[in-house]
């Protein structure tokens, strides 16, 4: 069971734009802090709030009816959160059913997933209909009904400390969808740095990205100068400590650069690296810590960085070079969608579109 805004759809912004205008129209000092603490409820319960806080003396009803027809402008362009059709398509050839529990008007969220060809893949919609909305758990417990589960068969992802409570409070193992470039939800138990990992999350696999830290750089120099890694980079000879954090450092704004180090049980295991070229596209290039090659994690580290990367920063055409010699290596890309598209000296120059299946 999935939230909606900024869970399965990729909203929240045009949900904050949506408030902001509903604030000015209505005469109200609005700010990012009180819109996060506001999301989550349904929207009517949202307009109550403003207005008793703010003292503002108009109807609910014609105000929330004005504050929908807002939402539904901004979110008019709205697309699936990067990963979700990818979770959906897999729980549907699992025959997992799903379902969106959500505070948003339920024929909007119809008419999301008609206009992002994602209807199919949902079996039922429990929206703003439902009474009390989150954090009762009455929203869940509506969702469980209709799909004739219970609890300890479920699982349900959400973004926000209200949608967390809700689900938490109905007896559902509960993930929250946290990307690596934000805050971690206050009362979850379980995180989750992108939505297709919740599956295998639920089964145990527990292989963790993270972004690189300060105390990462003897493991970087360590890893990068290893003698059979050199070998695998454009610049096949050592790095001096200096040019390890230039080259590894990921930016403080997570645009230029970005570097993940994978953990298994608390052990690194490799790490992943984005670089934004001239041309505004990132190039990937991965490494694994010698004790674990050969054990099939490359194609899975490959697979969850793309994936968190995705989280944090959309969908972008990826490139790679990679060895002639290093088979294994093509392999392993061409396993996670990459093609080739040129050569470059001794390198296959690789090249994976931006795509939300």
């Amino acid at each position: 069971m999935l939230d909606f805004d900024g869970t399965l759809a990729n909203s929240l912004d045009s949900m904050r734009k949506a408030y902001f205008a509903f604030c000015s129209q209505n005469g109200i000092l609005a700010s990012v802090a009180e819109f996060e603490r506001l999301n989550g409820p349904p929207l009517k319960e949202v307009v109550s709030k403003l207005f008793m806080g703010h003292q503002v003396d108009r109807d609910i009803d014609e105000a929330f009816e004005d504050y929908l027809s807002i939402v539904k402008d901004f979110n008019s362009k709205t697309q699936l959160t990067p990963g979700a059709r990818k979770l959906l398509k897999r729980a549907e050839a699992k025959t997992i059913k799903t379902a969106i529990v959500t505070s948003n008007n339920k024929q909007f969220v119809e008419a999301f997933l008609e206009s992002n060809q994602a209807k199919s893949l949902i079996e039922a919609i429990v929206g703003d209909e439902t009474k009390p909305g989150k954090p009762d758990p009455a929203p869940y417990l509506t969702a469980l009904k209709i799909l004739k589960s219970s609890p300890e068969n479920a699982i349900a992802i959400e973004d926000s400390k209200t949608g967390v409570l809700s689900a938490q409070k109905a007896g559902i193992r509960t993930f929250a969808y946290v990307p690596l470039n934000k805050p971690l939800v206050p009362g979850a138990l379980e995180t989750i740095e992108s939505l297709p990992r919740v599956l295998d999350r639920q089964k145990g696999i527990a292989l963790v990205p993270r972004l690189a830290m300060k105390n990462d750089r003897q493991f970087l120099y360590e890893l990068r100068n290893e003698p059979e890694t050199v070998k695998l980079f454009a610049t096949p000879r050592l790095l001096s400590p200096d040019e390890l954090d230039y080259r590894f450092k990921s930016d403080p704004d997570l645009l230029r650069r970005i570097t993940l180090i994978f953990e298994k049980a608390g052990e690194k295991v490799g790490m992943i690296k984005f670089d934004l070229d001239e041309a505004g596209e990132y190039e990937i290039s991965i490494a694994i810590v010698p004790i674990f090659r050969g054990k099939g994690l490359a194609s899975l580290l490959l697979e969850y960085g793309i994936d968190a990367f995705y989280a944090m920063r959309g969908y972008q055409t990826l490139k790679a070079r990679v060895a002639n010699n290093n088979i294994r290596s093509l392999r392993t890309f061409n396993s996670c969608g990459f093609l080739q598209t040129g050569k470059h000296g001794r390198f296959n120059i690789l090249e994976k579109r931006a795509t939300d299946e």
